[in-house]
């Protein structure tokens, strides 16, 4: 008989940057945020790719035994063989979803809104037009939402983005802080 625990385990998104051009204190940050989410006994969930922001608290959150999700595009059984291939060490579930990860490309979108509704929170490190595109999923769907402020890129703009529109967002330089805030902000009914 499996015992059920009082604690609940949230579902955590990070989202960001994949850009292979990230500095050694962002890296550092973004591993912090995994280890904090591992550590607590939480799941990650990321767009399941191989470099930047996301890979790398992804990376760090299996470090410490934690559990890792991707959600990640791609279309046929091959592409899907080697992304379990190459991410095994890293990601223990892998959901391939026919949607493109290109905002060029027809269904796009669709991927964004998965990634973001699977997730009881999100936290967004850095990133562009894609995390961009994140947010203001996360933003639509209430999402708790934490910004790893001073990450660069697009985050710079969230926060004032997210007072316009009337919602409240967690933001902090410390990845330790954003992940208690984050936990306490997370309404018990998500669960």
């Amino acid at each position: 008989m499996v015992k059920k625990s009082r604690t609940k385990i949230y579902q955590i998104g990070i989202m960001g940057s994949e850009s292979d051009e990230v500095n050694q204190e962002l890296k550092t940050r973004a591993a912090e945020l995994g280890k904090e989410i591992a550590k607590r006994g939480h799941v990650l969930l990321t767009g399941g790719g191989v470099k930047g922001v996301p890979f790398y608290a992804a990376e760090a959150a299996k470090s410490v035994g934690g559990t890792v999700v991707a959600i990640i595009p791609g279309f046929s059984p091959a592409s899907f063989r080697r992304a379990k291939v190459r991410n095994a060490k890293v990601f223990d579930v892998i959901i391939q979803t026919g949607l493109s990860s290109s905002l060029l490309e027809k269904n796009s979108i669709g991927l964004d809104y998965l990634n973001i509704n699977s997730c009881d929170a999100v936290i967004f490190v850095s990133g562009r037009l894609g995390t961009f595109a994140e947010f203001l999923i996360a933003l639509k769907a209430n999402k708790v939402i934490g910004v790893l402020d001073k990450s660069g890129g697009m985050n710079s703009y969230f926060a004032d983005f997210a007072h316009k529109a009337g919602k409240k967002i967690i933001t902090t330089t410390e990845p330790r802080k954003l992940i208690r805030q984050i936990l306490k902000n997370i309404p018990s009914s998500t669960v």
